[in-house]
């Protein structure tokens, strides 16, 4: 107990707090000075108020001696493996930190990588082998009787990914991806047929079905690409090279959605690779290094942009997590979720202002918290001719709350049915002009978006006319003619008219003789319109040709 700093207050867990607890018991029991437990009955209320308070995003430990930072895993004992720098140490740059957080110094691998270049990445390996690598090359790190251990260079480009139990990983080689065992030798059944240019290699990540995300410029154009389990490029996914800029980090997350960024504001993919443009993120300017995804849906950013932030986090509407404390300042270059807490590693790192460690550990804050829904992108004033299609349309942030209810309204009066973000009307009719709004709700507040006009004008005969759809039949030996949809129209009737030479019309039926005339040999009727069957009165002569055709006209 007496060895206790108060320095130590930092690092204290929640599982610690019940350890003290015991040795203030202890102490007690061997009839120790009060003066004495109350100091550290004080210190274990102050751990427990710290514990108490903590906020997502707020500061938990910082890793000692640590300037920079650039990438980190953790073995199976839960010891950090880090790519960094520390001034003591000027030619090592991998280093293991204990549970503790403290520094083992008897593991000093001379890796060549270092974490002030670009591209890198560290993984520890199913046989607790390390491999570490930056744009230069990749190396493996085994483990021998310590503090010894062997640094092997393999002859595979700077970017990397595990697979899923870590016992291989995918890699870069010649310009194509390939699988390599854990000594750097390809491995049979992946051949990757497609070529990337070797400047242009940013990121190479596993989704979910064993396929692999690249990013990285084909020489046949396309800034993602995804190659399937055998290696071959997957024409199921397809991305416009155009629309995506150059992408630094990539995650999948748990429904399949594919999370990416650069130089741009982080955008999601479907799994076609088409953007999801449900997803409207609001980020702060910032170059995007890295991205995470947590158990709730949540997205972890990691940004490079001086004084900026080095970390933000996302609802899975992409809108910003309000309670999550932007305090952490810097390059945000590597992040990791571990038993609820957020480890952040990069460069030029202050919390609150104060120079921390180049890898830091913040709080968590558990479950989703649900915001209230958002308007990202207001419904406009519309107007319309009759019969032509009409769409209402609003887009918006759903709190991180997949369960939000849309309802639209129209002159104050709920739309029985218009529940979605579109209200679409296929032949809009006078009697739909009015003024809406759509409200939002999830279980954390409701919203309406402003209230707008709808305005339908009266359709022309020129405008009904270029709707009817004709078709040519033969009725009992009779000519005739079906039209599918006469509109039932304020101001608009119809005439249907027989001629034998295109030249001279007469008038076989129209609206005013009802749908009981002589001519009309076939009605339907439903949706505001008739399906008409209209035949030519029988001629003397069996043989005359006869043409039929349909008017519209202002009524008188």
């Amino acid at each position: 107990m007496g060895e206790l700093l108060l320095g130590d207050l930092r690092s204290i867990t929640k599982a610690k707090k019940g350890i003290y607890l015991q040795l203030l018991c202890k102490e007690y029991d061997r009839g120790m000075r009060w003066s004495y437990i109350l100091v550290v009955a004080l210190f274990w209320v102050v751990v427990e108020m710290r514990t108490a308070s903590g906020l997502p995003g707020d500061l938990v430990t910082s890793f000692p001696e640590i300037t920079g930072a650039a990438a980190f895993d953790f073995d199976a004992e839960g010891r950090a493996i880090v790519l960094a720098r520390i001034e003591r140490f000027q030619f090592n740059y991998v280093f293991r930190f204990g549970s503790d957080h403290s520094l083992d110094e008897t593991f000093l691998p001379k890796a060549r990588c270092c974490p002030g270049t670009s591209g890198a990445a560290l993984s520890v390996m199913a046989d607790g082998s390390i491999v570490v690598g930056d744009t230069r090359g990749l190396e493996r790190i085994t483990l021998e009787e310590l503090p010894s251990s062997i640094v092997n260079k393999l002859a595979i480009d700077g970017r990397f990914s595990a697979v899923t139990d870590r016992s291989s990983f995918f890699g870069f080689a010649d310009g194509m991806v390939k699988q390599f065992d854990l000594d750097g030798t390809p491995i049979a059944g992946f051949e990757s047929q497609v070529r990337f240019g070797r400047s242009s290699y940013t990121n190479l990540i596993l989704d979910g079905a064993g396929r692999v995300l690249v990013a990285a410029q084909r020489e046949a154009g396309g800034g993602i690409s995804r190659l399937r389990s055998d290696g071959s490029l997957d024409p199921t996914f397809n991305i416009h090279p155009g629309i995506l800029p150059p992408v630094s980090a990539l995650t999948v997350q748990a429904d399949g959605k594919i999370l990416a960024g650069g130089w741009d504001p982080v955008f999601r993919l479907h799994d076609d690779g088409t953007i999801d443009n449900s997803f409207q993120p609001m980020l702060p300017s910032g170059d995007i290094s890295c991205i995470t995804v947590d158990s709730v849906g949540r997205s972890l950013v990691g940004l490079k942009f001086g004084g900026a932030d080095a970390v933000v986090r996302l609802l899975p509407d992409g809108s910003m997590d309000p309670t999550f404390q932007r305090k952490l300042k810097g390059y945000g270059l590597a992040l990791k979720i571990r038993n609820g807490s957020i480890f952040v590693a990069g460069e030029h790192l202050e919390f609150d202002g104060k120079s921390v460690s180049g890898l830091v550990e913040l709080e968590g804050g558990g479950g989703l918290v649900i915001a209230e829904p958002s308007i990202i992108r207001q419904p406009l004033n519309t107007r319309a001719k009759e019969l032509q299609r009409s769409v209402l349309r609003a887009s918006f942030r759903n709190g991180g709350d997949d369960n939000v209810m849309l309802q639209w309204i129209r002159n104050d009066v709920a739309i029985p049915g218009a529940n979605s973000p579109e209200l679409v009307f296929e032949s809009v009719r006078l009697e739909n002009s009015g003024f809406y709004r759509l409200e939002i709700a999830n279980q954390s507040g409701r919203i309406s978006t402003r209230t707008v006009e709808l305005q339908v004008l009266p359709a022309t005969p020129e405008d009904v006319a270029g709707a009817l759809s004709p078709v040519a039949t033969v009725v009992e030996q009779r000519p005739a003619i079906s039209f599918d949809h006469l509109r039932q129209l304020q101001g608009i009737s119809y005439i249907v008219e027989s001629s034998s030479d295109l030249k001279s019309w007469s008038t076989v039926w129209e609206t005013s003789e009802g749908l009981e005339a002589p001519n009309v040999l076939n009605v339907i009727t439903g949706n505001n319109a008739w399906t008409l069957t209209v035949a030519a009165p029988l001629h003397d002569q069996e043989n005359d040709q006869v043409f039929l055709r349909v008017k519209a006209k202002q009524s008188e």
